[in-house]
């Protein structure tokens, strides 16, 4: 065993621990290597190929030449983080796989995997069973695939895949049944389907998915039932349907529908009934209504309906009563009708005052049933430069509402 605050496994090169601390804060593992308790030892140590506990935390400082791991061999548990990185600057073009790994069962801490750009698998892992806090995949340019990743059920913090530009797959993390804060997945510019996240029933934070290329749907998401904090989908250019959502019934902060091309349905989104805060469905190309937010009945703050080219009605908002805040309904450029949504919506800015602001929108020519549907208007009333709404329903509109 071998004990202290951290350790550092090298293999030629010694690693200056005041490199270490501004990328890994970023990313959400902190350790101050600088410390009188860091302990380095390179790989050929005949103390490293006997460890099989690491009290605190330990850094495999892959340099540019760093090849295998099998001086880890009896290596069975970190009980605080586990950071495996390549050289910054460079990376590392010799490690293609974490053999060496195979009796790891424990990581206490954070498992992150940064800057290995000849990695392409997670052979080496399959004892793995627990991830105490983050598992964080970050910048390794040839990876391929998750397969190899051991039987992991819960991920005690994130779960994070960034900027694996040939990942394909999610397959790996398919035994992964919770998340008790975070998943982002992002910048994954390869990834053609999230059908090893099959098992993902829950997540304690946010749901974040964005700027991943090759996703046509979001199917393999069909066990999730709760998302505890925001879901956020932006800017997938190849995505079409978010079916995978279709058990969850509430998004206790934030709804971010934003930036995806050719998404033309919101259908997965039809069994969720709240919003806690704000509600944001904007610049998607293909959308040509808010079918799939048929239950909506609140939004805790804001409602922003915006920069939706083909967008023709608000239909789909036909349940939705009370906006918290702002309501913005912006430049909108095929949209023609408010119906749906004046039909129902009674009060706006109660929660937090709020502004009414109906812009920009060149065909819509009625407000529909909002004048005679809307009574509280707890901020701005601003409707300007759209078609041509009729002036009798502008004044009526303003002589109805109460705002302050």
């Amino acid at each position: 065993m071998i004990t202290g605050m951290d350790a550092v496994f090298y293999g030629e090169e010694r690693l200056n621990t005041e490199d270490i601390k501004s990328p890994l804060d970023f990313r959400g593992v902190k350790m101050d290597l600088s410390s009188r308790g860091t302990q380095q030892f390179k790989l050929s140590d005949e103390c490293v190929k006997n460890t099989q506990v690491i009290t605190g935390n330990l850094v495999v400082y892959a340099d540019a030449k760093f090849e295998d791991l099998s001086a880890l061999s009896n290596l069975r548990e970190v009980k605080g983080n586990l950071v495996i990185f390549g050289k910054f600057g460079i990376g590392n073009w010799g490690l293609r796989s974490l053999s060496g790994l195979e009796k790891l069962v424990n990581v206490g801490g954070s498992l992150t995997l940064w800057n290995l750009n000849a990695l392409n698998n997670m052979t080496g892992l399959s004892s793995l069973e627990g991830v105490g806090v983050n598992l964080l995949l970050w910048e390794c340019a040839n990876l391929r695939t998750l397969e190899g990743l051991g039987p992991i059920t819960k991920i005690g913090e994130d779960l994070v895949v960034d900027t694996l530009t040939k990942l394909t797959t999610m397959e790996g993390l398919h035994t992964v049944e919770s998340v008790n804060f975070d998943v982002i997945i992002k910048n994954n510019l390869a990834l053609r389907d999230v059908e090893g996240l099959r098992s993902l029933k829950k997540v304690g934070g946010s749901f974040i998915f964005n700027s991943n290329g090759e996703v046509r749907t979001l199917d393999g998401l069909a066990a999730l039932k709760s998302v505890e904090t925001s879901l956020d989908i932006f800017d997938n250019y190849s995505l079409k349907d978010i079916e995978g959502f279709k058990s969850l019934k509430l998004i206790p902060v934030d709804l971010i529908i934003n930036s995806n091309r050719v998404l033309d349905s919101l259908n997965g989104l039809r069994n969720v009934v709240g919003v806690g805060s704000n509600c944001i469905i904007s610049n998607n190309k293909g959308i040509t209504s808010l079918t799939g937010l048929g239950k909506l009945v609140q939004v805790g703050s804001l409602l922003v309906v915006q920069d939706n080219p083909k967008l023709e009605s608000l239909s789909g908002l036909g349940k939705l009563k009370t906006i918290g805040e702002d309501l913005i309904i912006q430049r909108n450029n095929q949209l023609t009708t408010l119906d749906d949504l004046s039909g129902v919506v009674q009060s706006i800015g109660l929660a937090f005052g709020g502004n009414v602001l109906i812009e920009n929108n060149p065909l819509l020519d009625t407000l529909g049933d909002m004048p005679d549907n809307v009574r509280i208007v707890k901020g701005q009333l601003r409707i300007q430069d759209n078609g041509d709404i009729p002036e009798e329903e502008l004044t009526e509109f303003l002589t109805k509402v109460e705002t302050s």
